[in-house]
């Protein structure tokens, strides 16, 4: 029997090419899932740990542990801050889930002229910045304000304008 020359050697080879069994949309999605996964590790993932390692560390670079943590924990007002966010949260939580499925329903389930309008006018708050409310609250009701005195003697700084302001 004769040896097989070099050329056919090459061609005889029982290896696939690369990526064979991928189609290309497959290859770009895979690619393009890569390049996302790369640029949330580089903006999200890098950021956390330099600060996540930052916080085991003193106002010099020094090593400290848990110091800074425990430090942290027991601040007298750290509690007092978590119970006032909570509060807030669950006031606003109970006063809108009512108010948006009363909305949400007579949206669908009605026929109520200008539906389009309205439906836009849910979306308006998408659109607009959250500092352009909160600083409408404060020239309405803050302590100069147009409309200070609906508040009867209240104040928009405070637990209750946040919720106002959530609202």
């Amino acid at each position: 029997m004769r040896e097989p020359d070099v050329t056919q050697a090459t061609l005889s080879s029982d290896r696939a090419p690369p990526f064979s069994g991928i189609s290309r949309d497959a290859l770009v999605l895979r690619l393009g899932v890569a390049a996302l996964v790369g640029w949330l590790l580089l903006t999200i993932a890098l950021p956390l740990w330099s600060l996540l390692s930052k916080s085991f560390q003193d106002g010099d670079g020094n090593f400290v542990g848990l110091a800074n943590y425990v430090i942290y924990f027991s601040t007298p007002s750290l509690f007092g801050s978590i119970y006032n966010s909570v509060w807030v949260a669950v006031v606003s939580t109970v006063i809108v889930i009512p108010i948006a499925f009363i909305y949400a329903y007579t949206l669908t389930r009605t026929k109520i002229p200008m539906k389009g309008l309205l439906y836009s006018a849910a979306l308006l708050p998408l659109f607009a910045p959250s500092l352009l409310s909160a600083i409408s609250l404060i020239y309405l009701f803050g302590n100069q304000g147009l409309l200070k005195g609906f508040l009867f003697g209240g104040s928009i700084y405070g637990p209750a304008g946040i919720v106002v302001a959530d609202l």
